[in-house]
């Protein structure tokens, strides 16, 4: 019995004396290190709003409201009459069949006030815009003014508040008469219904048309800031007389970006 006191002793002292060098080799190793770690904080979720949404996907990169980026009507004509410049001085890029200075200034005024309001939306100007080309009927114009500054505030959300470089605005011709001048390849389009059987059917509508190109950075929805090229076909049809917007096509983005256009 006396032996087996001793050897529990022995083991308990043995057990004692581990933690105790162990203890101090912690702490030694402590002091070495210049003090303890600090504890891992815990970041709080973020109270940033939210970027806005649309059919489910965030957009990337959250845009202020339209009323960040709009324009009072001075501001707004002088840069309209800024793109329209620029958009003629492209002009003598046509060496055939260039148009006349009156149809010119005509296509440049037409894509200058499409391309300044989506990088300056605004509900009521936008709405303007679509009764006065014949659009009357388009569910943007049936909307109060607060339900039109919430849907620009999705649908203007890729041009909003950008710098569209105006020292490289291309023109070209896409088709004369019904005939086809040039089709290039497009990455993604949208297409305005009031002029949409001028374009499937241009020799039958007799189309004339002339594409604007501004280069543009634009907020995608899904690959962030990527440099755009905006097409703006600007015609005129046996149904349509006047120099209108007949569609719009983005370059150099690619299909997977996703992009969100304005009404137009």
């Amino acid at each position: 019995m006396a032996i087996t006191r001793q050897l529990s002793f022995s083991w308990r002292f043995a057990l004692a004396a581990a933690i105790c060098i162990g203890g101090l080799s912690w702490a030694l190793l402590v002091i070495l290190r210049g003090g303890s770690q600090p504890a891992p904080s815990i970041v709080p979720p973020s109270t940033a709003p939210q970027a806005a949404t649309r059919h489910g996907m965030n957009l990337v990169v959250s845009t202020p409201p339209p009323s960040t980026h709009r324009l009072d009507n001075n501001e707004f004509n002088a840069a309209v009459a800024k793109t329209a410049e620029a958009i003629k001085s492209a002009f003598a890029q046509v060496q055939v069949s260039a148009p006349s200075a009156t149809d010119a200034a005509s296509i440049a005024r037409e894509a200058s006030e499409v391309a300044n309001l989506f990088v300056s939306p605004d509900g009521e100007r936008t709405a303007d815009y679509l009764v006065a080309r014949g659009d009357k009927d388009h569910k943007f114009v049936a909307m109060t003014p607060a339900e039109r500054d919430e849907f620009l505030r999705t649908t203007a959300q890729c041009f909003a508040g950008q710098q569209p470089d105006l020292s490289k605005v291309e023109v070209r011709w896409r088709y004369i008469d019904g005939r086809v001048i040039e089709k290039p390849k497009d990455v993604g389009s949208s297409t305005p219904r009031r002029t949409f059987d001028d374009v499937m059917n241009p020799e039958k509508n007799s189309l004339t048309a002339m594409e604007v190109i501004i280069p543009i950075p634009v907020k995608t929805l899904m690959m962030g800031t990527k440099i755009c090229r905006l097409g703006l076909l600007i015609g005129k049809s046996k149904a349509h007389p006047t120099w209108t917007t007949m569609q719009i096509r983005s370059y150099d983005i690619p299909g997977n970006a996703g992009l969100l256009f304005p009404p137009h």
